[in-house]
């Protein structure tokens, strides 16, 4: 469920600051409201949602994580990310979907090194960056 959320945003399907009834992933994915609750929990925690007191969730805009923001955090957590387990080596070509797969994979082949809060930390910026730079297009 998780998968097809972001699928659908990173193709443009759902965007930045679209809310995102809990309706829309039984339907797209064929699954029971509470297990659509428990997707929108994951993606809140994976910081590809935001859900804001009593208002539903909507996917990240870019006033919940501003471009140049995501950005500093990115150019500062990487260097220190690189240091303990060397050079990423991720694709940049391709799709949305590809280049965050790709980036995300080259994270968790740094986990070991580095540790998992700092890939955890970059994984969620590395997710965060390809949504709002949706928004930028």
């Amino acid at each position: 469920m998780v998968e097809t959320v972001l699928r659908a945003v990173l193709a443009g399907d759902l965007r930045p600051g679209e809310r995102l009834p809990e309706r829309w992933i039984v339907e797209a994915c064929g699954c029971t409201q509470s297990a659509a609750r428990e997707a929108i929990g994951r993606l809140q925690t994976l910081g590809a949602v935001v859900v804001p007191e009593r208002r539903g969730a909507s996917v990240t805009s870019r006033r919940e994580a501003p471009p140049d923001e995501v950005d500093r955090v990115w150019r500062q957590l990487l260097p220190l990310l690189e240091a303990l387990a060397g050079p990423l080596k991720a694709e940049r070509a391709g799709e949305a979907w590809s280049r965050l797969i790709a980036e995300q994979s080259a994270l968790e082949a740094a986990r070991r090194a580095a540790g998992d809060r700092l890939t955890d930390l970059l994984k969620r910026v590395s997710l965060q960056r390809a949504i709002v730079g949706l928004a930028s297009r």
